[in-house]
């Protein structure tokens, strides 16, 4: 049973999950994708092993983990995956090395009267960071209508750390929400993140627990995919 957890929960997700199978090309060759989170906890053999290898750089970035993040990122409804991969072979039936991992999160987009509502209370509901805590400080619930993201992780590989590889990935990141472009040729609309609750409810109740059979591609280039409106892209953490 404990092995079987462990496997579950990535709890010995280590160094030889992240470790690099080949050297690592330029970062200015490197590509941003977006992970289909359906793909990647389809228990698909391959995207377990991937599933792993992200778990593995998230634990040698962060101190604090726990089975919590590892649920975070397997369903809730407003965050997304992004990985940096350098350039891979087409007919490649290697699992790309992960040179950077992002994992973000989209607030915002509430209406004025309820954050009114919730200011006059003196209470801040749980998520939605940025747009409370300005709307809060700068005593305008206007801001917490803006919609945005934010990142909550970015782990590099240690074996490329300080060579440029998340600043490569960020200025991707950016330019993919700054500067919407047409999808090229098959591309999916991104999902939208403001999911109603008794919508959401419905859907888990008549969610059918089976093997998926259709399961659809892991990876997806951000050229093939239209990104979401935002207003603003941040980032929050504590100062000592």
């Amino acid at each position: 049973v404990e092995r079987w957890l462990y496997d579950l929960l990535c709890l010995d997700a280590g160094e030889k999950d992240y470790a690099l199978s080949h050297a690592a090309a330029h970062p200015s060759k490197c590509e941003l994708y977006w992970v289909d989170r359906d793909a990647l906890f389809s228990r698909h053999s391959a995207a377990e092993a991937f599933l792993r290898r992200v778990m593995a750089l998230f634990v040698s970035s962060h101190y604090k983990n726990s089975p919590n993040d590892l649920m975070m990122l397997s369903d809730a409804p407003a965050h997304e995956l992004f990985v940096l991969l350098g350039p891979t072979k087409a007919d490649s039936t290697r699992l790309p090395d992960i040179l950077c991992a992002i994992q973000v999160c989209f607030e915002g987009g509430i209406s004025k009267d309820s954050a009114v509502k919730s200011m006059n209370r003196g209470s801040r509901p749980h998520g939605d960071l940025i747009p409370w805590t300005l709307s809060q400080q700068f005593q305008e619930p206007e801001l917490i209508e803006f919609a945005g993201l934010r990142i909550i992780r970015i782990a590099t590989n240690p074996s490329v750390q300080s060579m440029g590889y998340g600043t490569r990935a960020m200025e991707l990141l950016f330019e993919y929400y700054s500067t919407p472009k047409p999808m090229n040729g098959g591309g999916a609309q991104a999902k939208n993140t403001n999911v109603n609750a008794d919508e959401e409810a419905d859907d888990l109740m008549e969610d059918k627990i089976a093997p998926r059979a259709d399961i659809p591609p892991l990876l997806r280039r951000l050229d093939e995919r239209r990104a979401e409106e935002l207003d603003f892209m941040g980032v929050s953490f504590g100062l000592t």
